[in-house]
């Protein structure tokens, strides 16, 4: 095992290049996916109830892919109209729009917050969460919602 460390610690890093080369290529592998993505491809979202669509946008914008290619668009698309159903997709939905604009997305941002806050536990540790019922944002803003959630008006 001591050889084993030894010898890894001897390799060279890999140089900046190499790295942009490998993400490049991951990159370039999710964006061939994304059509099976939003098709449910279960290889990709590990059987029912599993939404890795935030994942994959999250991915991408790291890895540098403009959001005015044809399948960023589809993908965002798919992440913003998406009912928020569990809390690894929340906070990964959040994780994403956050990335992208964060006041563009504001409002989709506070549903995210308000709930992973009502999903969190006493304790400290958060629940799976279960889908939640938000207004549409057309219908009316998320401040006249969140006041009425919150029993009415509040200073903010």
């Amino acid at each position: 095992m001591l050889a084993l460390i030894l010898v890894l610690a001897l390799q060279d890093a890999p140089n900046q290049a190499e790295i942009e080369k490998a993400i490049k290529s991951g990159a370039e592998a999710l964006l061939a996916r994304i059509g099976p993505v939003l098709a449910g491809d279960a290889s990709l979202n590990k059987g029912a109830g599993y939404e890795f669509s935030p994942l994959v946008l999250y991915t991408l914008v790291h890895s540098g892919i403009p959001l005015d290619h044809e399948e960023m668009q589809r993908l965002l698309g798919r992440v913003e109209s998406t009912p928020l159903v569990s809390t690894y997709q929340v906070a990964l939905t959040a994780a994403a729009l956050a990335a992208i604009n964060p006041a563009k997305y504001q409002d989709r941002l506070a549903q995210c917050a308000q709930y992973l806050v009502d999903y969190q536990a006493e304790n400290g540790q958060w629940g799976y969460g279960d889908k939640y019922d938000f207004p549409p944002p057309a219908a009316r803003g998320f401040r006249e919602w969140w006041s009425e959630r919150r029993g009415g008006d509040h200073a903010e």
